[in-house]
């Protein structure tokens, strides 16, 4: 019983907290950075979709940047749809668009300036990801970037995408 709490100790501290399983992502619409809305509802359509809520100030987010892109260009191509939403408030709104070039984000960036989206989501920590399969449904939240929730979720990515494309063949057949 000790090790079996331990190790989720362990895990709540690295930040990985895979769970909120089955719970459904309500519709939002945000701008992205040329003011263009954008609504997760269509993005789903063409397979998952991982939200990362970021913001410039925190370092961890932007050592993240590069594996989101990394992700963006892998897995991209195979249906996966990752968009950051920012979380910087009006003073330094003005820095993400050139911030959000600068880390060559190739992925959407959506700015959620007033954190609607960030209370609708229940993320109270920066960075938090979700990965939300094609359904709606969660399939992974986890706040914090270390090595291991970044190996897990690009388990659960490959998963995901595994399934859609199965889905494909199954449709095609």
């Amino acid at each position: 019983m000790k090790r079996t709490l331990a190790k989720f100790s362990l895990l709540l501290c690295c930040g990985l907290v895979i769970g909120f399983s089955g719970d459904s992502v309500p519709d939002f619409k945000l701008p992205d950075l040329d003011n263009k809305p954008v609504q997760l509802k269509h993005l789903l359509k063409n397979g998952p979709v991982l939200i990362d809520f970021w913001a410039t100030w925190c370092k961890p987010c932007v050592k993240y940047f590069p594996v989101l892109q990394g992700w963006h260009e892998k897995y991209g191509p195979k249906g996966l749809t990752i968009v950051a939403i920012n979380e910087d408030g009006p003073r330094s709104l003005a820095k993400v668009k050139p911030f959000a070039r600068s880390l060559k984000a190739g992925f959407t960036v959506l700015i959620d300036q007033n954190s609607d989206v960030m209370r609708l989501l229940r993320v109270q920590n920066l960075p938090t990801s979700l990965l939300i399969a094609q359904d709606g449904s969660i399939v992974t939240r986890h706040t914090g970037y270390t090595e291991e929730t970044t190996k897990a979720t690009e388990a659960k990515i490959v998963e995901l995408l595994t399934k859609v494309i199965e889905s494909r063949i199954e449709k095609q057949e």
